[in-house]
């Protein structure tokens, strides 16, 4: 996101210069830091609710995602000519969390570009948007810094946490990491979900209990990283993840069979993919962690 909102800047910048970065002190640029410029339109996913084929409203609440009329209401903006410079940009993130209806619109615009007009997609799962939008884009991707250099980037803000464990926890992506080692909420709601999963014989009400404090997408993500960590130190391998619990995992991979492990693994993809829709949260949760693998026969 931060390069996407850079690429933008830079197109807004009214300074003139063969420079890659906007020149930061134009009206342009502060309009743009500010949030506030006329030319740029950000688009991200906000709580919405159940929507029918048109993306309108039936009561019920959803997951997260970019609705139809946020797409529509783009054309306000591709009507007039811009207002400062000479371009309008529309930056989307993440892509993929547009409503099925939102993208068909995004396309229409897309094989009938506006004249002066730019949209910037942001994904990190790029196979989730519809091929005819994808082929209409020019697609760059952008390479996962080396883990060495970020945790060096990261030492200085880490604080008291271990920068690799840190980038670990970030999925790799170093601003993401930096925003976790703040959050004080994500890594107290971490050590009492593996604290209670590490025990030798976990209990599914408890587990849930610890659970619960975590964002649904965030202790997925979680338990899925756990859950590849067990698949390692049952090859005897090192933990890629949740190197703090590599004694409890070599242990648990011992008990665990794996055959259950996938099996929970898949749990646990099932439990990411309807964390979002309304159902009663605590019993999913006791349901996924009831499922949690046993000794080993």
């Amino acid at each position: 996101m931060q390069l996407a909102l850079h690429l933008a800047r830079r197109q807004l910048c009214e300074t003139r210069d063969r420079s890659l970065a906007p020149c930061g002190s134009c009206p342009a640029c502060h309009l743009s830091e500010s949030g506030s410029h006329p030319d740029l339109r950000i688009l991200e996913p906000r709580p919405s609710e159940q929507a029918g084929e048109e993306g309108q409203a039936k009561g019920k609440k959803g997951g997260e995602q970019i609705p139809v009329d946020a797409i529509r209401g783009l054309s306000e903006l591709m009507a007039v000519s811009a207002h400062r410079s000479r371009a309008r940009i529309v930056v989307i993130r993440p892509a993929e969390a547009m409503h099925p209806s939102a993208a068909n619109a995004l396309l229409k615009m897309l094989e009938e570009p506006p004249v002066a007009a730019y949209f910037i997609l942001v994904s990190n799962q790029p196979h989730r948007l519809p091929r005819t939008i994808l082929s209409r884009c020019f697609q760059a991707e952008v390479a996962v810094p080396e883990q060495d250099a970020a945790a060096r980037w990261l030492g200085d803000t880490a604080g008291r946490r271990a920068a690799l464990l840190v980038l670990a926890m970030g999925a790799y992506a170093p601003l993401g990491a930096k925003a976790l080692s703040e959050d004080t909420g994500f890594w107290d709601g971490r050590q009492a979900v593996l604290d209670a999963l590490a025990e030798p014989d976990p209990d599914p009400v408890r587990v849930a209990e610890s659970a619960e404090q975590l964002e649904p997408r965030i202790l997925a993500r979680l338990l899925w990283m756990w859950s590849f960590d067990l698949v390692l130190a049952g090859a005897g391998l090192q933990p890629r993840y949740h190197a703090d619990y590599t004694s409890s995992l070599q242990r648990e991979a011992r008990r665990v069979s794996p055959v259950q492990l996938f099996l929970w693994q898949d749990r646990v993809l099932q439990y990411a993919r309807a964390a979002y829709h309304p159902l009663n949260r605590r019993l999913a949760l006791e349901a996924l962690f009831c499922a949690y693998p046993s000794d080993a026969a």
